[in-house]
């Protein structure tokens, strides 16, 4: 009997395990990501890229495919800045494993402590050799549907056209990247690119998980 509830007592005192969130091969990824661009500057981020992702320039529309992404990096002298560094916050993933998302915080150590200055949404696609690389991947806006930048007022009128997709074998999950405008009541017109991420809900209806993007002072 002592020897029974010794087992027991011992059985209860060890701690319990924590399911595995699938979405954590994301977060690693992304880890991974900021050590090979802290090891090999630019080139090493340029790797962790797609060959048909797109990125979002301050000006001008979006930069799709690998060239127009390595365009783009290549003319931001002394990209990126020493102490560049980030970490993911929040993962998701697809039903069918193939396409999932992080968000999280960006900023710089080069001091010696992060100072956190902006937030980021990178989309992420499984390559054919098991291999996650990056699709998409946009500074946050967490107001970026509520406020128009660039607007003295409410719009009056607004539009937007995706021009990219990525979406998940299962169909359950789905990146989307275009440009938009808005037109206030005084004729004063704003616009840029934006990224979206969707989600199908049991009824097969679509919510929106996350939208973000770019203003510029002209579509």
């Amino acid at each position: 009997m002592l020897t029974t509830l010794l087992f027991a007592a011992s059985s209860l005192a060890l701690p319990l395990s924590t399911p595995q969130d699938p979405a954590d091969v994301l977060r690693t990824a992304d880890r991974e990501f900021l050590a090979t661009t802290r090891e090999r500057g630019r080139e090493g981020w340029l790797a962790w890229f797609a060959e048909d992702a797109v990125v979002f320039p301050p000006s001008g529309g979006l930069a799709v495919g690998a060239a127009a992404v390595r365009k783009h990096y290549e003319s931001q002298d002394g990209f990126p800045l020493k102490g560049f560094v980030w970490e993911p916050e929040e993962a998701g993933l697809a039903s069918s494993g193939d396409l999932g998302w992080t968000r999280g915080r960006w900023g710089n150590d080069a001091n010696g402590t992060p100072t956190w200055t902006g937030q980021y949404l990178s989309v992420w696609r499984k390559q054919p050799d098991g291999a996650w690389r990056v699709v998409a991947d946009c500074g946050y806006v967490p107001d970026f549907t509520t406020r128009v930048a660039g607007l003295d007022g409410p719009p009056v009128a607004s539009g937007s056209e995706s021009e990219r997709l990525f979406r998940s074998a299962a169909g359950d999950l789905a990146a989307t990247a275009g440009g938009w405008w808005a037109r206030d009541a005084a004729d004063t017109e704003v616009g840029g690119t934006f990224l979206a991420l969707w989600r199908r809900r049991a009824d097969g209806t679509q919510e929106r998980l996350f939208a973000t993007g770019i203003a510029q002072a002209q579509r």
